[in-house]
């Protein structure tokens, strides 16, 4: 199922079997859906920092993205921004 990267989807992201780490996408209502095997540059949030660590999530690090319990993509942190 194609996913809306805007600011409603927040998923977690996982490095390993580490904490589940919440997360929103920046993109805004005109984004485009993506499909399936399809890949992307994208930008998110943090959306729980500082009170949550999210020091598994450096340059390099690959990640699972999650909606609960299920696995619906995976990605490598290319760039973090300050």
């Amino acid at each position: 199922m194609p996913a809306c990267l805007t600011q409603k989807y927040r998923p977690h992201f996982r490095v390993g079997s580490g904490e589940y780490l919440g997360v929103v996408f920046s993109g805004d209502e005109s984004s485009e859906p993506i499909q399936p095997g399809i890949c992307m540059n994208a930008d998110v949030r943090f959306v729980y920092a500082p009170n949550v660590d999210y020091g598994d999530l450096v340059v390099g690090a690959q990640f699972q993205i999650l909606e609960g319990a299920r696995i619906v993509g995976i990605g490598v942190i290319s760039e973090l921004v300050t």
